[in-house]
């Protein structure tokens, strides 16, 4: 089966190492980090109560409010 803590260490890489994602109090900050051999990276947040969808491409980030 797939272990929960090895999913959760894999959503933390893609979040903070690529899409260099960090939370504050007041703001998302981002510094992207992709590696050359992934071409894009898309997942979802929810921040302040508030869903948001992250799509990462090289030299292209896209933040957006996501449906629900």
């Amino acid at each position: 089966g797939i272990h929960l803590g090895a999913m959760a260490g894999t959503i933390d890489v893609v979040q903070r190492s690529f899409a260099g994602l960090r939370m504050t109090s007041d703001a998302l900050l981002f510094s992207p980090k992709m590696p050359k051999g992934i071409r894009t990276v898309s997942f979802h947040v929810r921040y302040r109560d508030h869903l948001l969808s992250i799509n990462l491409e090289h030299g292209k980030l896209t933040v957006s409010a996501a449906p629900g």
